[in-house]
């Protein structure tokens, strides 16, 4: 009798583990996703943040302050050898 109940008790621990199974599986993947959104999002949040540092930086950036206007600064710039 005693090795009935064990039997039984087994069967039902199997059953417990064979549900269980597939809903810890559901849960880790439901935090695996989790994690990787978060992951992702910081991503794209510093590569933002580096596009505007550097938008921002240009912003002050005059590319033809340094070019000559006239002949007279042309010949000018290259006399003085600021070239």
């Amino acid at each position: 009798m005693l090795k009935f109940i064990t039997g039984k008790l087994r069967m039902i621990l199997m059953g417990i583990a064979v549900v269980a199974g597939p809903v810890i599986y559901a849960f880790g993947m439901v935090g695996g996703k989790r994690k990787e959104e978060i992951s992702s999002l910081k991503s794209d949040n510093a590569k933002q943040k580096a596009i505007t540092d550097f938008y921002r930086e240009m912003e002050g950036y005059d590319a033809e302050s340094d070019h000559p206007r006239n002949r007279d600064d042309l010949v000018k710039r290259l006399r003085s050898g600021d070239f």
